[in-house]
């Protein structure tokens, strides 16, 4: 069931390591309908996704443009039930 706030978000695996076998990063315990802005540090939007009705999203590692994003430290800016927080995500490819 979804989450009533963001107190309890968690984004896994992290660091995402294709070569170990992860196939994406996920977003859970957060409520419905939460939005999720990926970015590069250089502010730039990588990914914009939404939460389903069990709280949770699933990124690919991929762009918007369906390309894989590389290696680096990304931040995604998670904004659900009036509140708003900043969770680090690193990709080592």
């Amino acid at each position: 069931s979804p989450a009533s706030g963001l107190s309890e978000s968690l984004v896994y695996p992290n660091p995402f390591r294709p070569a170990l076998g992860h196939t994406g990063i996920n977003f859970s315990f957060l409520p419905a309908e939460t939005r999720i802005r990926i970015y590069t540090l250089a502010g730039e939007l990588v990914r914009d996704l939404l939460t389903g009705a069990a709280g949770s999203a699933h990124w690919d590692a991929n762009n918007i443009s369906g390309q894989r994003v590389a290696s680096g430290v990304y931040f995604a800016v998670v904004q659900g039930a009036g509140d708003k927080k900043i969770l680090k995500v690193t990709v080592q490819r």
